[in-house]
């Protein structure tokens, strides 16, 4: 197992792994609360497919907000009577485009399946909406970040902006990236008068909105880890 060797994160091993999903005491579906710092919203998550896209939600710098309250469009089932369907979550991008995101466990190609999704994709279109799917799939091709970023939500929840002021963790971070073009976690952890938890939580808010950047899709956030100016 790998470790994000951070002292803050006590056992900081990789969350996702192949037996969460292939395990048959996992068939039913799991319930997660998520606070997502990217709106300070908690969100109710049914099925484990929907938290872990939330998280990554909440660690893409391009979106704005976003929301599992989604629009509802009703469509003629198979045997007659009248279905109603919705996305898992309505996403604003910062350059104004909106997507509506549902999550599958893998593209099924029966009738029923792909008359929901047709319709879900077809409504979004007349709204100028981009319709998207996130499978179980992709959970695999994005594990590492999925991991960083339930650390770095953890964190900023932990040390909320709007409850603790972190003017100083901010200014020790400015203050080294004017004269310097990166610098690693641990010397920011360490630096003078520094609180660890409220720093951890001033890198998360800059790699959250984009004015920070460090590898969090191939490598574990680490003490080694390198934070610049994006």
């Amino acid at each position: 197992m790998r470790a994000h060797e951070l002292p803050i994160w006590d056992t900081g091993e990789v969350i996702t792994h192949d037996a969460l999903f292939s395990d048959p005491k996992f068939r039913t579906q799991n319930r997660w609360m998520y606070e997502t710092p990217k709106t300070g919203q908690m969100l109710a998550l049914v099925g484990t497919l929907r938290f872990v896209l939330a998280v990554l939600l909440t660690g893409d710098p391009t979106v704005k907000v976003f929301s599992t309250v989604c629009e509802k469009t009703t469509y003629p089932g198979q045997k007659g009577k009248t279905l109603s369907v919705a996305a898992d979550f309505a996403v604003e991008l910062k350059n104004g485009e909106k997507q509506w995101i549902t999550t599958m466990e893998r593209i099924k190609h029966d009738d029923a399946t792909e008359l929901r999704v047709d319709t879900l994709r077809k409504f979004a279109e007349g709204k100028g909406v981009e319709h998207r799917l996130f499978l179980k799939s992709d959970i695999k091709k994005r594990a590492i970040e999925f991991d960083n970023w339930a650390l770095l939500s953890a964190r900023m929840n932990c040390a909320d902006a709007k409850r603790f002021s972190l003017h100083h963790e901010r200014t020790v971070l400015g203050d080294i990236l004017k004269i310097r073009r990166a610098v690693r976690l641990e010397e920011l952890l360490d630096a003078d008068q520094v609180d660890r938890a409220r720093m951890l939580a001033v890198v998360g808010y800059g790699l959250m909105n984009g004015l920070l950047s460090t590898n969090l899709t191939t490598s574990l956030i680490s003490l080694d880890s390198l934070i610049s100016y994006s």
